[in-house]
């Protein structure tokens, strides 16, 4: 017996209305299967800061199919159970190559894209058994709409991040000066006449044009506008976007500038939220306007005539479905848990470490600042500067993170690499690791030049996990060039059940500035190193892999 809830109605021959209901049960299944699939997405949600809007995404996809149901097309016959079976049994298959590649690196994107069109794909298949190829095409929009909260390509949105911050710091420098105020921009850094201000990723203006990207889509499907009005509708939003960013970052500098960092910081998260209402609310006016003058609408799908409709399928069909695709996401979660959990039981430990400084002078420890912390998402966290005895200047950045879904990107998301060149640092020279043990600690070292103004700036920079079977490749970027080689990476992560959740993890960045060559820098460096490190815990027992 098949749930269902009373729905509008079709034509029959006889003139007369046939109920078409909306089977609960199996929308029951689907949205569970849903919480189970997207898991790895709403990770990168709870992550990654840009795209913290990913939680709405969901409820208002559900809003636009609500809205659309009433207004479907009469369903066709498209019950054929063999087909459907087929279709399970590949998703299944495909769902559990993803899920355990996942479980390396919870929030890689090209693979939480996977997923997420696996679920549309389920989405769509149970729309095309229970209404046919008509039903399919008319609830495409809202499945596809969940696709809005998924990370962009890194090869997409790194471009966009380091193009929109420097251009915006550069267009702000401009109008301070306009304003009379002494400003320069560097790279993604605004500096004034008593501060220095950083255009940092948040600030890029790449969340602004996400969330305007998922407003003016919404309220062109609501306003059920044509697609080129719906085009239009998205550039205006991506246009007041990037104008009230500037105007947020512009707002922000004025402050700083005259009242100090520490007031603008309490301006900033207000200033981020006017930006969304600024969007939000001028797209949304324009877009009523333009439904108020009835210009470029989707003209309504009328019914189709019961003669083209062989027989309404079967909903007990539509619930196997559904139930099927639930039984395949448990059934893929519980044997990925159990794999990874078999092959790391028994697995040799570490020991943990934290960094410890004099706190007398030279050393002073810097607050790091809100933003930054939201950004890293660290639970325990340290910025240290001093000068030795030589004259050369230090900053040492350690964090720590306790076992998380995401400790992989927060090493591949955040590193010298990417952050350093963010704020007008040059890279020139990548060194060979190298590995220092200290106190039973075996600590991997990436050595790194950069420059400053022709000046040589060198960065030693250490990721470490307590387990054995942590993905160290992965976290610290280590090439892998090609898909055959990072599918042979992933393939050897899954067999060895190495996976980034279960470790606690550190990460050690050390700046200096003041040597002429590197064998100079690194000696100093081994000589801070000892000083700095100091191990939490006796080695549980001698680390070696699993076979």
């Amino acid at each position: 017996m098949v749930t269902t809830a009373p729905a509008s109605t079709v034509p029959s021959e006889s003139g007369r209305t046939a109920k078409v209901t909306l089977p609960w049960s199996s929308w029951a299944c689907l949205l569970l299967a849903g919480g189970i699939v997207l898991y790895p997405l709403s990770c990168s949600w709870s992550y990654i800061s840009n795209y913290s809007y990913g939680w709405w995404v969901p409820l208002l996809a559900l809003i636009l199919f609500a809205e659309r149901w009433d207004k479907r097309p009469a369903p066709e016959s498209a019950s054929r159970p063999a087909l459907g079976m087929a279709f399970l049994l590949v998703w299944a298959l495909l769902f559990l190559a993803l899920r355990m590649a996942l479980e390396v690196s919870m929030v890689a994107r090209p693979l939480v894209l996977a997923v997420a069109l696996l679920y549309v794909a389920a989405l769509l298949a149970w729309f095309w058994i229970y209404g046919g190829m008509a039903w399919a095409r008319y609830f495409a929009f809202p499945c596809f709409f969940l696709l809005l909260s998924v990370p962009w390509p890194i090869q997409i949105e790194n471009p966009i991040v380091q193009g929109l911050a420097p251009f915006n710091a550069w267009l702000v420098a401009h109008a301070l000066v306009d304003f009379g105020i002494l400003a320069q921009a560097t790279g993604q850094v605004i500096i004034l006449p008593h501060c220095t201000l950083g255009v940092k990723e948040a600030c890029s203006g790449l969340r602004s044009l996400q969330a305007a990207l998922m407003i003016a889509f919404l309220i062109g499907e609501l306003y059920r506008f044509t697609w080129p009005r719906r085009i239009q509708i998205v550039l205006l939003a991506l246009g007041l976007a990037l104008a009230g960013n500037f105007l947020r970052t512009l707002f922000l500098a004025l402050i700083a500038n005259s009242q100090g960092v520490a007031a603008m910081t309490e301006w900033h998260d207000t200033a981020g939220a006017s930006i969304l209402v600024f969007t939000s609310v001028t797209t949304f006016l324009v877009s009523y306007l333009l439904h108020r003058s009835g210009g470029q609408q989707a003209a309504p799908l009328a019914p189709k005539s019961v003669s083209s409709v062989l027989s309404l399928p079967p909903e007990s069909v539509a619930l196997r479905f559904a139930a099927g695709i639930l039984i395949a996401a448990v059934a893929v979660e519980l044997a990925t848990q159990g794999w990874y959990g078999w092959r790391e039981s028994g697995s040799s430990l570490y020991p943990t470490w934290a960094v410890q400084v004099p706190s007398s002078d030279p050393y002073k420890e810097v607050a790091i600042d809100k933003e930054s912390s939201d950004i890293l998402k660290y639970d325990a966290g340290r910025e240290i500067q001093w000068q030795d005895t030589a004259g050369w200047s230090w900053t040492a950045y350690w964090f720590r993170y306790h076992q998380k879904a995401w400790a992989v990107s927060a090493f591949t998301n955040h590193n010298p690499d990417k952050c350093l060149p963010a704020v007008g640092y040059h890279r020139v020279k990548d060194y060979d690791p190298f590995t220092v043990e200290l106190q039973g600690a075996p600590l991997e070292v990436h050595a790194k030049v950069f420059s400053w103004e022709g000046n040589p700036i060198y960065v030693f920079w250490v990721v470490y996990a307590d387990r054995v079977n942590f993905p160290l490749e992965e976290a610290v970027g280590a090439p892998n060039d090609g898909i055959l080689a990072k599918g042979r990476f992933y393939l050897s992560s899954i067999w060895h059940g190495r996976r980034g959740s279960t470790s606690e993890t550190e990460s050690l960045e050390t700046i200096l500035i003041g040597p002429s060559t590197f064998e100079e820098a690194k000696a100093a460096y081994l000589e801070q190193l000892h000083r700095m490190i100091v191990p939490e815990q006796k080695l549980a027992s001698n680390p070696s892999p699993n076979p």
